[in-house]
């Protein structure tokens, strides 16, 4: 009885100790052809190892690569970088989802990271994923640390679930947290991810940043950033938001920021950075990103018609994305009419938009608001690409489900109108109107204007276009008429003005355009 219960926790103390070497963490980084791995070893005595590897593409037993990564002799624990150069993956993107697994060995222990491999630049102010131009149609608040249930946050079904509906509203970019089982979700969907570190940088402080500098690429590296890393859907990092901009503090930040960037590209050089979401403005960063609550806070949905103006948003000497990666606002609540909580400026917003109308007309007038504030800066920000071709990304920052806390599953939180306008509004190939005269006399002509973007997901051209539109009431149709359109490459824009003229005898009354 001694004996085996001696050698039992023998085994078991000593079990740790069977590799002098240990695989500590793999950190893969992928672009389209290349790829960059880190591998952390723990060496709890000199040895000498061989370091190999191999990837297989998800779905098949196919070998896509396999070699000897090196043949060393280890004293201390270290870190080694690889690189595994000109491969020829299929690669990752919305409508191709295409993953690859990664296996690395060491003697007997075997460490596997998922991976895809994709391209993420900037070219000319514009995204370019795979050397082709696209637009990002994104949301800004989603799960996990929205008040969702805990068990909810860290399932991977609710999560799909969340990730296949905001696709089916042509959704193709979400922020989210590091959430390995979220970030997993989002790999193998096709939904491209922002995020990052959305405060203050660790160890510093709204006026001053952090004094170690070397401390904060480490945390960046390995807390902040690291997670998201083996992840082809992450495409942007965010390395601080809404930090002061003005006099010494803005100034010192600026510079932190800058330098934080450009070091941390030598390490994963193939996301973009946004230095200071929403105030940097691009100063700090490879994109010019805004947060605009035009419409919300302060001024109206027509304040978009400012994006027409490109120099208004670049810094000289730059070609930057522009991005609002924060805009609409209008926080309507789980009963639809608007959160109106103390100490922030939405009692003021409320009463703006929806005033002293009646109580029982507050939430649906609030949710049509909602709805029509998304729509406008969606397609505004859409269609003036024709004038401002730098216009890159939007993602709104609005509550477009009835309920958070206390739900069980996603079926539960139940979609706001505003989600149909993300719909019709993310439309990959999108016709939009622009009507600004919305009152006219019997006998008089009024003039639209019709666009067309073709964003398709499959980068496709479209040729042989025919407009049909007509003026009705109900389902009576008074007046239609259709109109060729000439043929709209891929990640272009085309508008044509019609010309409708109204019968002299209708009666007064509301009518549609369709």
């Amino acid at each position: 009885m001694k004996k085996i219960f001696f050698g039992l926790i023998f085994s078991f103390v000593f079990i740790p100790f069977l590799f002098p070497v240990e695989i500590r963490e793999i950190v893969p980084v992928t672009s389209d052809h290349d790829l960059k791995l880190e591998v952390k070893l723990s060496v709890k005595s000199p040895e000498k190892i061989q370091i190999s590897g191999k990837i297989t593409k998800v779905g098949t037993e196919k070998q896509f690569w396999q070699g000897v990564l090196g043949n060393l002799y280890l004293k201390k624990d270290t870190v080694i970088v690889f690189d595994i150069n000109q491969l020829n993956p299929d690669l990752w993107t919305p409508a191709t989802p295409y993953l690859y697994d990664l296996e690395v060995k060491v003697d007997k222990q075997i460490v596997r990271k998922r991976i895809g491999f994709r391209k993420f630049e900037m070219i000319g102010g514009q995204f370019f994923l795979n050397g082709k131009p696209i637009f990002l149609r994104g949301n800004a608040i989603n799960p996990p640390g929205r008040g969702i249930p805990k068990e909810l946050e860290e399932s991977k079904e609710f999560a799909r679930d969340y990730v296949r509906f905001m696709k089916s509203i042509n959704i193709n970019i979400i922020r989210t947290s590091d959430n390995q089982n979220w970030l997993d979700v989002c790999d193998e969907e096709g939904m491209m991810v922002f995020g990052g570190r959305y405060t203050v940088p660790r160890n510093g402080h709204k006026e001053e940043p952090p004094k170690d500098f070397e401390k904060s690429v480490d945390t960046y590296k390995n807390i902040d950033l690291g997670p998201f890393t083996p992840h082809p859907s992450v495409v942007i990092y965010v390395l601080s938001n809404e930090m002061r901009t003005q006099k010494e503090a803005g100034e010192k930040y600026r510079n932190f920021l800058n330098k934080m960037m450009d070091t941390l590209k030598k390490w994963d050089n193939t996301r973009l950075y946004i230095g200071n979401a929403g105030y940097g403005l691009g100063r700090s960063g490879d994109i010019y990103d805004a947060h605009r609550y035009w419409g919300w806070y302060y001024k109206t949905f027509l304040t978009y018609l400012n994006m027409r103006d490109m120099n208004m948003w670049q810094n000289e000497g730059k070609e930057q994305p522009i991005t609002f990666s924060e805009c609409v606002g209008n926080y309507t609540g789980v009963d639809g009419r608007y959160n109106i909580c103390s100490d922030t400026r939405q009692p003021s917003a409320q009463k703006c938009w929806t005033g002293h109308i009646p109580d029982d007309e507050q939430a649906d007038a609030a949710l049509k608001y909602q709805a029509f504030t998304l729509k406008q800066s969606n397609e505004l920000f859409r269609r003036l690409r024709s004038q401002n071709p730098r216009l890159a990304g939007i993602m709104p920052f609005t509550i477009i489900f009835y309920n958070w806390d206390g739900i069980k599953s996603f079926e539960e939180m139940k979609p706001k109108p505003a989600t149909e306008e993300y719909k019709l509004s993310y439309q990959p190939v999108l016709l939009s109107w622009e009507n600004w005269q919305t009152n006219v006399y019997a006998g008089k002509n009024i003039s639209l204007t019709a666009h067309i973007v073709n964003d398709d997901d499959f980068c496709k051209n479209i040729s042989d276009i025919r407009l049909k539109w007509q003026l009705g009431n109900g389902t009576r149709t008074i007046v239609q008429k259709d109109v060729q359109f000439p043929g709209i490459p891929y990640f272009s824009t085309a508008k044509q003005q019609l010309l409708l003229h109204i019968p002299e005898d209708l009666p007064t009354g509301y009518y549609d355009i369709k």
